[in-house]
């Protein structure tokens, strides 16, 4: 099984080609703290997530660093969700935006 992992700068091209479902798995208060735009918060805690995914959908997953979100795509890719993951999570999409901003 193969789970594609998106680059920050390559989400926007993806977003634009189809409706994807972006899912922030940090805690609730890490998300208040800041967020992608249109994320929707799911924490995911103890290795289980309170959230039903549909297989016709896209998701999008990130965490902090990517590391949790890869977890999570790996097994709901086993169980033939269309996920991916963010690469570098939340901290990679604030580093990238500073960058572009300059």
């Amino acid at each position: 099984m193969k789970i594609n992992i998106v680059a920050v700068w390559e989400m926007e091209e993806l977003i634009q080609k189809e409706k994807v479902h972006i899912i922030d798995i940090r805690s609730k208060e890490e998300y208040k703290r800041g967020h992608i735009p249109g994320a929707v918060c799911a924490p995911f805690v103890d290795g289980r997530q309170k959230i039903k995914y549909n297989k016709n959908d896209l998701y999008l997953l990130y965490c902090d660093k990517g590391n949790a979100s890869m977890q999570l795509a790996k097994r709901l890719g086993e169980m033939e969700y269309r996920v991916c993951t963010l690469c570098g999570g939340y901290e990679g999409y604030k580093a990238w935006n500073k960058m572009v901003k300059k």
